[in-house]
């Protein structure tokens, strides 16, 4: 899981290049298409009715996203092939690695907290292979970090995105374990509206009428994909 993921984080890094913030947002949600189906292979774990209804939602708002049409054919081309391919890409590791890790957790019952802290050991020697072995644009700072160091360019405003990152991660795994993955369908579902409120009110940038369209398409499936799993369905 820890090499998928050090993949994963070069392709989310691309993508953020030539996507907005809310497109990101939204397309990285189809990582919920992967862990169903590798989960379902792995574990057995199957998808209720309305779970499927809920990941053809995704889809569609996947769809929808992917061939917004603003800007040039030039631009499209670059958001495209730079943008969309690498967020959808990286949702397909990112799911390859949740499914191998909630087998890990949930058969061997290991300590999640030491479980997190070896993928984190891993996923740096990882990262630092893929970003040797990988192509310059997919590897924009290496040459920096060979002759300047790991630190080049960091400054404080840097530890924001960081710390976020490594207390989300810690976060999402107590929610889940604590409250439910409900809980922790409506959280997400409430860091796509900050994403859009940020995106319009922050940073001005206007969201397009494609991205309106596939919003609630891609809410509504996280959060029908919370409420109705299979197991609930079989007990009522």
């Amino acid at each position: 899981p820890s090499f998928i993921y050090a993949i994963q984080n070069l392709l989310t890094q691309e993508g953020y290049h030539h996507l907005d913030f809310l497109t990101f947002n939204l397309l990285n949600q189809t990582k919920l298409l992967s862990t169903a189906l590798v989960v379902y292979v792995l574990l057995g774990i199957r998808q209720s009715l309305v779970q499927v209804v809920a990941l053809v939602m995704l889809l569609a708002g996947a769809f929808l996203l992917s061939t917004d049409t603003g800007g040039g054919t030039e631009a499209q081309a670059s958001r495209f092939w730079g943008g969309v391919v690498p967020v959808l890409l990286a949702s397909v590791c990112s799911g390859i690695a949740g499914g191998l890790c909630q087998q890990a957790l949930q058969r061997t019952a290991r300590n999640s907290y030491l479980f997190t802290m070896e993928i984190a050991v891993y996923g740096v020697v990882s990262l630092l292979v893929v970003m040797l072995a990988a192509p310059e644009h997919l590897a924009r700072d290496r040459n920096r970090i060979l002759t300047e160091g790991v630190w080049a360019g960091w400054e404080w405003r840097t530890l924001v995105p960081v710390s976020t990152n490594a207390m989300g991660g810690i976060f999402v795994g107590q929610v889940t374990k604590y409250a439910g993955g409900v809980k922790k369908g409506f959280c997400i579902v409430f860091g796509i509206l900050i994403t859009s409120v940020l995106q319009k009110v922050v940073y001005g940038k206007e969201i397009s009428g494609r991205t309106w369209t596939a919003m609630p398409l891609v809410v509504g499936s996280i959060v029908l994909h919370s409420l109705f799993p299979a197991s609930k369905l079989k007990t009522g």
